[in-house]
């Protein structure tokens, strides 16, 4: 599997498409705000609803196209190609509501990750977008969290059985 970009780099990497696409402010934005709402089962914003529409309306075109030898598969674009491509960040997510499986699109659980992601476990209860590693560092960290309570306990319990502290004077 490939390493997951920094948060440094999806920061810089939003910052330079807000400054080339103006016009549109952050279509990115746009689809993680709709895949939110489906997550969490809630109406999403109206403008990234409208900006994800228009997106998907401007999608490319395939068609036939006569060759020397037969016929081939081609396309050509209706709109903006930038738009094309926010339209194919937006079809796992149009598919999964079109198929009826919105109840499994997740949003990562780990705080510092929230990737959205399409749960395939059998349970449906999945809620890691990978637990190699973000699923791993939180299991990690509970553990971490219970042998410090154990250790915490075992001091107390051993202070205490000595019995209250003596007043040397």
């Amino acid at each position: 599997m490939p390493p997951r970009p920094s948060r440094n780099l999806d920061r810089a990497l939003l910052a330079a498409g807000r400054a080339l696409l103006p016009q549109r402010g952050c279509a990115g934005l746009s689809v993680r705000e709709v895949a939110d709402a489906v997550a969490h089962d809630r109406p999403p914003a109206d403008e990234a609803l409208a900006e994800v529409n228009r997106a998907i309306r401007s999608r490319e075109r395939v068609e036939l196209v006569k060759e020397a030898d037969g016929v081939s598969v081609g396309h050509s674009h209706v709109g903006d190609p930038l738009d094309d491509a926010l339209a194919r960040l937006a079809d796992p997510l149009v598919h999964e509501i079109q198929d009826g499986r919105s109840e499994r699109v997740r949003i990562c659980a780990n705080d510092t990750c929230r990737w959205v992601f399409f749960d395939q476990s059998r349970s449906g209860r999945r809620i890691w977008c990978d637990m190699a590693s973000c699923g791993n560092r939180a299991k990690a960290a509970r553990h971490r969290a219970r042998a410090k309570e154990k250790t915490t306990a075992a001091t107390e319990a051993a202070d205490a059985s000595f019995g209250p502290p003596i007043a040397f004077s």
